[in-house]
């Protein structure tokens, strides 16, 4: 099961993730990440990242994601992402 944090209410599950990403209109957010570090200890994984959020050519957000990811039937899934905007 997949947790989203970020901004508001939790988003749990597929289903919830699912509907977020369609609510968003294609093309219209690039999502870029950089600045990554994993660190694995068997079936789990932490992952640390720095996001950068652009619409229409301006900085829409930037802040730091948490993910915990887990190795299900030998494919790493997100368990749980906490994202953190920057202070304005």
């Amino acid at each position: 099961m997949g947790i989203l944090v970020g901004g508001g209410d939790p988003m749990v599950g597929r289903e919830a993730l699912t509907a977020f990403a369609a609510s968003i209109p294609k093309g219209a957010l690039h999502h870029m990440v950089v600045n990554e570090a994993i660190d694995v200890d068997g079936d789990t994984a932490a992952y640390r990242s720095s996001v950068l959020v652009v619409s229409g050519g301006n900085i829409v957000t930037t802040g730091r994601t948490v993910d915990t990811l887990k190795r299900d039937h030998g494919a790493w899934k997100i368990a749980h992402r906490v994202f953190t905007p920057d202070a304005a």
